[in-house]
């Protein structure tokens, strides 16, 4: 079930994938996927400018799925950031990226490391 949303997914048929991760998470709450799968929730809304469904995704994995596997805890602050930055809120964005600095030290933070400097040299405090 996950392969398949994950399929889904990545042939940017986003709407379906949403449905498919939704139906996973529901049937098996705390499977490894779990985060995955709403990490992935929070990309296909992202890929579709869906930026508050985005955001409450990402904050979904952050709150609920704190022992996600690999890359998914950083990626979810990062991509936090991001659709902070979509939104217009810099100093949410700011917020995320910083969590995940502090959170998550070397490379896994890399990007949010590189984002957040790229605010404070924008927009200095």
């Amino acid at each position: 079930m996950y392969e398949t949303s994950y399929d889904d997914y990545m042939a940017g048929r986003y709407p379906l994938a949403i449905d498919g991760f939704q139906a996973f998470i529901q049937m098996f709450p705390k499977a490894l996927q779990a985060g995955s799968a709403m990490y992935n929730i929070g990309m296909s809304y992202y890929a579709q400018r869906k930026w508050p469904e985005a955001r409450d995704a990402f904050l979904k994995v952050i709150n609920d799925y704190p022992q996600s596997q690999g890359s998914t805890l950083p990626d979810a602050y990062y991509k936090l950031g991001q659709v902070y930055e979509a939104l217009n809120q810099v100093d949410n964005a700011k917020k995320a990226y910083e969590a995940a600095v502090q959170k998550f030290p070397g490379p896994p933070s890399a990007l949010s490391n590189q984002a957040l400097q790229r605010l404070n040299r924008r927009d200095p405090d």
